[in-house]
C-alpha cells in the first residue's frame, strides 16, 4: 500500500481517502472501489474497496488458519488486548467521530457519544474473556448416573462472520469482534457499505493493539455478504439488520449457530397521568433518532 494512501487515512478528512481491507495481518488494496459521499453536503468522503469473491476466498483462508492461534492465547492475554484497543479508542475519538458524521450524516455530538459507549463494549468484553468456564453436570437423577461425574467443559467456536448496519456502525461492530476475540476466536467482519472509513477506523484499533494477523479481517461491498454466511470454514455467524436478510441468512445457516439482531417495532406507552409535553418530546426525537431506525 502506497505511503501516501496511508497518510490520507491518518490525515484530515477534508480530502477523499481509499480505504484498504485487511487481509491476514495486511492491509489490502482492492481491484475496485465505490465512491462513499456524505449524505448531508454530498461531498466525495472515501473510497471504499469493493471486495471480491477471491478477497473473501483470502480473508476466510487466514482466519481458518489463525484460530488455532487465536484459541491457544490465555484469557489474561485477550483481556488485556481488549483493554489496550479501548485506551487507544478514548484516544481517537474524536477523529472516529468525525468519520462516522460525515459519512452517515450523524451529527458529531452523536457520533461522539456512540465511540465512547463502545469502550464499555469492549471493556466488558475483556472481562468476559477471563470468565469462560465449565459447569458440573450432576447425573444422580437415575440409578444408571448415580456415583458418576461429569463436566463441561467450552472451546472457542473457530471462525465468525460479522456483518453489521449503517445506524450504529461503530459499536455495533465493538459488538462483533469484541467478543469474538474474547472467545479466542477469529472474524471476518463485513462492514456497511454507508460507513467503511468507521470500519477501518476500527480495524486500526485492533492492529495498532497488537491483535495477531488473521485474527481480524475486514471486508467490504454488497458481494461477498452471501457467500460469506453460506461458506463452510464459518462456524458462527453474527448479524445485525433487517428482518428479511436475517432470514435469508437463517436459512443459509444450515446447523451452524446464528446471533441475529433485526428489526422490529418498539411499541410506546404514554400513561393518562404522564406529563403529556415531556412525554411528546421524548416520543418525537426517540422515534426520529438514527433516522427511526433506535
Amino acid at each position: 500500500m502506497a505511503a501516501e494512501t496511508i497518510q490520507a487515512i491518518r490525515g484530515s478528512t477534508t480530502a477523499p481517502v481509499t480505504i484498504p481491507m485487511l487481509i491476514g495481518g495486511r492491509w489490502v488494496e482492492a481491484g475496485e472501489t465505490v465512491e462513499v459521499r456524505d449524505p448531508y453536503r454530498g461531498g466525495l468522503v472515501a473510497r471504499a474497496p469493493r471486495s471480491s469473491l477471491a478477497d473473501l476466498d483470502a480473508a476466510l483462508a487466514t482466519a481458518t488458519a489463525a484460530k488455532a492461534q487465536a484459541a491457544a492465547l490465555p484469557g489474561y492475554e485477550r483481556a488485556a488486548l481488549l483493554r489496550r484497543v479501548a485506551t487507544l479508542l478514548v484516544e481517537r475519538a474524536d477523529r472516529i467521530a468525525e468519520v462516522m458524521a460525515r459519512e452517515t450524516g450523524k451529527a458529531v455530538k452523536d457520533a461522539k457519544a456512540e465511540v465512547v459507549r463502545s469502550q464499555d463494549t469492549i471493556l466488558l468484553s475483556s472481562e468476559e474473556a477471563v470468565r469462560i468456564e465449565g459447569e458440573h453436570v450432576p447425573l444422580d437423577a437415575t440409578a444408571m448416573g448415580a456415583g458418576k461425574i461429569a463436566f463441561m467443559l467450552r472451546f472457542p467456536v473457530g471462525v465468525v462472520a460479522g456483518i453489521t448496519p449503517f445506524n450504529a456502525p461503530f459499536n455495533l461492530a465493538c459488538h462483533k469482534v469484541a467478543p469474538a476475540l474474547a472467545g479466542g476466536n477469529a472474524i471476518v467482519l463485513k462492514a456497511p457499505p454507508q460507513s467503511p472509513g468507521v470500519i477501518h477506523e476500527l480495524a486500526r484499533l485492533f492492529v495498532d493493539a497488537g491483535t495477531p494477523a488473521g485474527v481480524l479481517n475486514v471486508l467490504y461491498g454488497n458481494v461477498v455478504g452471501p457467500a460469506l454466511v453460506r461458506d463452510p470454514r464459518v462456524d458462527f455467524i453474527s448479524f445485525t439488520g433487517s428482518s428479511r436478510v436475517g432470514a435469508e441468512i437463517k436459512a443459509a445457516s444450515g446447523l451452524r449457530r446464528v446471533a441475529l439482531e433485526l428489526g422490529g417495532n418498539g411499541t410506546t406507552i404514554v400513561h393518562a397521568d404522564a406529563a403529556v409535553d415531556e412525554a411528546a418530546a421524548l416520543c418525537a426525537r426517540n422515534a426520529m433518532r438514527l433516522a427511526g431506525q433506535s
